[in-house]
């Protein structure tokens, strides 16, 4: 039956809600999920979530996120429940569970050396990403 839920609250980075983010459960293994956007309160609900018990959560849970958007001038990046960026870390949840909050989070940071296809460092090159 798809009568389960998750619920929880958005915030900025300095812990005021926010309105109109879109939230998104999704089960890989069910391969079925739903989204929700926040209400003025930074509040969501997903509903419509085929029910998964806290014993079956780790196989067949669903993966909460926060994509990538733009708000007031500012990105926020993609953000998995709990506050990863790489869905293999998110905790996979069971329905009618609440309190999955997420504070917003700009800006990422990339780091590492430019190399050539010989494997040597390329400090003259120019580099688009």
């Amino acid at each position: 039956m798809n009568n389960g839920t998750i619920s929880g609250t958005v915030y900025l980075s300095d812990g005021s809600p926010v309105s109109g983010i879109i939230v998104n459960a999704w089960s890989y293994e069910l391969n079925e999920g739903n989204f929700a956007t926040t209400d003025s309160s930074g509040q969501y609900i997903i509903k419509h979530l085929r029910s998964v018990s806290s014993q079956d959560a780790s196989e067949k849970g669903y993966i909460v996120s926060v994509s990538s958007q733009q708000l007031s001038g500012n990105t926020f990046t993609y953000q998995a429940f709990p506050n990863t960026s790489d869905n293999n870390t998110a905790t996979r949840l069971e329905t009618d569970i609440e309190n999955i909050d997420f504070y917003l989070q700009t800006g990422n940071t990339l780091t590492g050396t430019v190399v050539n296809l010989n494997g040597c460092s390329s400090s003259d090159s120019k580099n688009k990403i």
